[in-house]
């Protein structure tokens, strides 16, 4: 199984020294992405490098995976995870209540007898 080394394992680094790139340079690249893609009459919806962070966490949380595994990949606690993303637990609560809802109304064939 692949692990990610927390050290050494970054999604923005330096090319001329492999380093972790720091907020503010990585902000400045984006920007001159995007002007660039305006330049080319290319238009995207903008985000920024936090945003790209709060999307991963999201679409994680969607797909069910433990609070626990995605506070190790952002380097943060399961606490603040669910303190950042209640909304999002909230919809798969909502999921759940429609999934076993639908489930008992269809005659749910398995469970305990």
């Amino acid at each position: 199984m692949f692990r990610v080394d927390k050290k050494k394992d970054y999604v923005f680094i330096s090319y001329q020294g492999g380093t972790p790139m720091g907020a503010n340079t990585s902000k400045y690249l984006f920007e001159r992405i995007y002007k660039q893609l305006e330049k080319d009459n290319i238009h995207i919806k903008r985000i920024t490098p936090h945003g790209l962070r709060h999307t991963h966490a999201t679409i994680l949380i969607n797909m069910g995976i433990p609070p626990k595994t995605i506070a190790d990949r952002l380097g943060n606690t399961v606490e603040m995870i669910y303190n950042v993303y209640s909304h999002s637990f909230k919809e798969l609560e909502d999921k759940a209540v429609v999934a076993f809802s639908e489930s008992l109304a269809s005659g749910a064939k398995i469970g305990a007898n």
